[in-house]
């Protein structure tokens, strides 16, 4: 039996910092022509943002706002940070005097204007340049770009460095979008002017599947946190989500569990309930049937989540007692899985982790 060393409620946030680094490396080892940017916005995924910059050594760090940028800066992180969604306002162009290196990337003409206002006469502003090539989302859509460039060239503040669009489905094997974006951007930089500058589209998917997209700069998020991992990619997940049995009960067959009674026992059952619920962040729309390991074994989600609670159908798990190890994530059990039982992504799943969970961080060696 496997009793998990707990103190306090039994739930926890395993962070292995040294997965993190790995990851990193393979997404260079994928990419040896390109440049890995390490995205930690978002707390990095729900893993904790100082912690994780500090694991990726001196590599350029990708955050989406200007608030993240702060708290990287105000901790004193020198790495370069890019800023994916921009300035907003002049509070935003406060952080051009503090950080160590920022670039900021800019998908409109007002964010343009707004850095050349509020940048320092005689300094420097770094930019990327976004292209709208059919996310539709940000970015400059190319007939706008011809103006963009204007202003930037108008400008002794304004220092362009490259131009970088983002993929709307290249998580779909062959999806034809992917192909028609890559020829829209190319033909943007030629159009214009811009084949010799760096130039970045890769997210996590396009890493693995368009090989053709991997340029100066890659961009991974998710497959840096254990998403995407595959034979290709053997990446390793960096947060083991893991709580304990607080519970055990005895379920005649046709008895049901949870609320709404949405499980009923076809057979005299073994039900063990768990200290993890949607308060803690795992998903209350998660179906029965959803794995969970429990002694290293697989079980069965068993019921409705609840806020602090699931209940597991341990029928056929030998051992299990108060206290025996659960795993709801992990090194053990792919996050993948659980999310597309939940019809959810991992995306969703990670940085949905609340904050009562208690992050535990390890540099632990992952063969």
């Amino acid at each position: 039996m496997s009793v998990a060393d707990f103190r306090g409620r039994p739930l926890r946030a395993l962070i292995d910092t040294a997965a993190f680094s790995q990851n990193i490396a393979l997404a260079q080892t994928l990419c040896p022509q390109s440049e890995v940017l390490v995205v930690i916005k978002a707390d990095a995924y729900g893993h904790g943002m100082l912690q994780l910059a500090k694991a990726a050594g001196d590599r350029q760090l990708a955050v989406a706002t200007s608030n993240e940028a702060e708290i990287l800066i105000r901790a004193g992180v020198r790495n370069t940070i890019w800023v994916l969604e921009g300035p907003f306002d002049r509070r935003c162009m406060a952080l051009q005097r503090e950080a160590a290196s920022l670039i900021w990337v800019v998908h409109c003409p007002q964010q343009l204007a707004l850095i050349k206002q509020h940048v320092a006469d005689g300094s420097d502003a770094c930019i990327w340049l976004k292209v709208d090539t059919g996310m539709h989302r940000l970015g400059f859509v190319p007939e706008w770009v011809p103006e963009a460039l204007s202003i930037i060239e108008a400008s002794e503040t304004l220092q362009l460095q490259g131009v970088m669009t983002h993929f709307a489905s290249s998580e779909v094997v062959g999806d034809p979008s992917v192909e028609l974006q890559i020829k829209t951007f190319d033909r943007v930089l030629e159009d214009n002017g811009l084949i010799g500058l760096p130039q970045s589209l890769c997210n996590s998917a396009a890493i693995l599947h368009c090989p053709e997209a991997r340029r100066a700069w890659v961009r991974p998020g998710i497959s840096l946190y254990g998403g995407f991992s595959c034979d290709a990619a053997p990446y390793k997940a960096v947060m083991t989500l893991e709580s304990a049995v607080i519970a055990l009960r005895k379920v005649a067959q046709g008895e049901s569990v949870g609320y709404g009674g949405i499980w009923t026992a076809k057979r005299p059952s073994l039900i063990a309930t768990v200290a993890c619920g949607y308060g803690d962040g795992y998903p209350r729309h998660a179906p029965s049937g959803t794995p969970v390991l429990v002694n290293g074994l697989r079980a069965t989600l068993a019921g409705r989540v609840s806020m602090d609670m699931i209940t597991v159908d341990v029928t056929d798990v030998p051992g299990v007692a108060l206290g025996s190890r659960v795993e709801l994530w992990g090194q053990e059990l792919n996050i993948d899985e659980v999310a597309d039982h939940a019809g959810t992504i991992s995306y969703e799943l990670l940085t949905q982790v609340t904050a009562r969970v208690p992050r535990n961080y390890k540099s632990v060696s992952v063969t």
